[in-house]
């Protein structure tokens, strides 16, 4: 749905999920963020990936990831975005540059 970022598996089978995510606004009082794809079918999530975040005010960082999940019909999939530290606003760039997708495997 690309209205609501969140993927829903029409059919039962194995799904390669990839994402990426560009943003900006980083600054020295953040800890860490943590990005994840996070299915229904998996509570913790399907996938996780995490990067320390220790730049200068105002800087800019991507990143990439990717799973393959188990989904019954009808389960979902999404991005998540968890930033650590005293300061928690980033700017999303949902553009070109920040995507998500899903593919059916078998």
């Amino acid at each position: 749905n690309t209205s609501t970022g969140i993927f829903t598996a029409p059919v039962a089978g194995k799904y390669l999920f990839c994402a990426n995510v560009s943003m900006s606004g980083l600054t020295s009082a953040m800890g860490q963020i943590q990005f994840r794809i996070l299915t229904s079918h998996a509570d913790d999530g399907a996938a996780i990936d995490e990067v320390d975040v220790t730049y200068s005010s105002g800087s800019s960082n991507g990143k990439s990831l990717s799973c393959i999940a188990d989904m019954a019909a009808s389960d979902t999939a999404k991005v998540t975005l968890y930033v650590s530290g005293d300061t928690k606003t980033v700017d999303i760039h949902p553009d070109v540059y920040s995507t998500f997708s899903g593919q059916l495997l078998a």
